[in-house]
Protein backbone atom coordinates (compact mmCIF):
# COMPACT_ATOMS: atom_id res chain seq x y z
CA UNK A 1 0.00 0.00 0.00
CA UNK A 2 1.88 3.07 -1.42
CA UNK A 3 -0.46 5.11 -1.66
CA UNK A 4 -1.69 7.91 0.19
CA UNK A 5 -4.66 7.05 2.52
CA UNK A 6 -8.01 8.25 1.14
CA UNK A 7 -9.27 11.44 3.10
CA UNK A 8 -10.98 10.34 6.48
CA UNK A 9 -8.17 7.42 6.53
CA UNK A 10 -4.69 7.36 8.18
CA UNK A 11 -2.51 4.12 7.63
CA UNK A 12 -0.93 2.50 10.62
CA UNK A 13 1.84 -0.17 9.96
CA UNK A 14 1.54 -3.78 10.58
CA UNK A 15 3.37 -6.62 10.15
CA UNK A 16 1.58 -9.77 8.29
CA UNK A 17 3.80 -13.40 8.47
CA UNK A 18 6.44 -11.36 8.82
CA UNK A 19 5.90 -8.81 6.31
CA UNK A 20 5.73 -5.07 6.84
CA UNK A 21 3.07 -3.49 5.73
CA UNK A 22 -0.28 -0.77 6.12
CA UNK A 23 -3.48 -1.46 6.76
CA UNK A 24 -6.31 1.57 7.03
CA UNK A 25 -7.03 3.15 10.09
CA UNK A 26 -10.72 5.04 10.32
CA UNK A 27 -9.29 8.94 10.97
CA UNK A 28 -12.20 9.89 13.41
CA UNK A 29 -12.23 13.84 12.52
CA UNK A 30 -12.09 13.50 8.85
CA UNK A 31 -14.63 10.64 8.70
CA UNK A 32 -16.83 12.91 10.46
CA UNK A 33 -16.32 15.62 7.70
CA UNK A 34 -16.80 12.67 4.80
CA UNK A 35 -20.56 11.70 6.01
CA UNK A 36 -21.04 15.23 6.63
CA UNK A 37 -20.11 15.47 2.56
CA UNK A 38 -22.43 12.75 1.97
CA UNK A 39 -25.15 14.02 4.17
CA UNK A 40 -25.16 17.18 2.38
CA UNK A 41 -24.64 15.51 -0.68
CA UNK A 42 -28.00 13.34 -0.94
CA UNK A 43 -29.88 16.55 -0.37
CA UNK A 44 -30.79 17.50 -4.07
CA UNK A 45 -31.03 20.84 -3.22
CA UNK A 46 -27.15 20.83 -2.41
CA UNK A 47 -24.59 21.29 -4.90
CA UNK A 48 -20.93 20.23 -4.72
CA UNK A 49 -20.40 23.89 -4.78
CA UNK A 50 -22.66 24.37 -2.29
CA UNK A 51 -20.69 21.92 -0.16
CA UNK A 52 -17.34 23.00 -1.02
CA UNK A 53 -18.32 26.64 0.02
CA UNK A 54 -19.77 25.09 3.78
CA UNK A 55 -16.93 22.95 4.61
CA UNK A 56 -14.78 26.15 3.64
CA UNK A 57 -16.84 28.80 5.59
CA UNK A 58 -15.95 25.71 8.48
CA UNK A 59 -12.39 26.20 8.01
CA UNK A 60 -12.08 22.52 6.62
CA UNK A 61 -9.20 21.81 4.37
CA UNK A 62 -8.42 18.78 2.47
CA UNK A 63 -4.88 16.83 2.89
CA UNK A 64 -2.51 19.52 1.27
CA UNK A 65 -4.34 22.10 3.64
CA UNK A 66 -6.43 23.52 0.86
CA UNK A 67 -10.13 24.56 0.32
CA UNK A 68 -11.86 21.42 -1.15
CA UNK A 69 -12.85 21.83 -4.72
CA UNK A 70 -16.29 21.00 -6.26
CA UNK A 71 -13.62 17.80 -8.08
CA UNK A 72 -12.20 16.99 -4.76
CA UNK A 73 -15.27 16.51 -2.94
CA UNK A 74 -16.69 14.70 -6.03
CA UNK A 75 -13.63 12.21 -5.75
CA UNK A 76 -14.05 11.32 -2.29
CA UNK A 77 -17.74 10.90 -2.52
CA UNK A 78 -16.87 8.63 -5.69
CA UNK A 79 -14.12 6.90 -3.58
CA UNK A 80 -15.51 3.04 -2.96
CA UNK A 81 -13.30 2.46 0.35
CA UNK A 82 -15.70 5.43 1.86
CA UNK A 83 -19.34 3.96 0.91
CA UNK A 84 -20.95 2.02 3.68
CA UNK A 85 -18.77 3.13 6.83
Amino acid sequence: MGERAPYGFRTEPIIIDGIHTKKLVIEPTEAAFVRKMYDMYIDPRISLHDIATQLTAQGVRSFYGKPFSKSTISLILRNPNLRNG
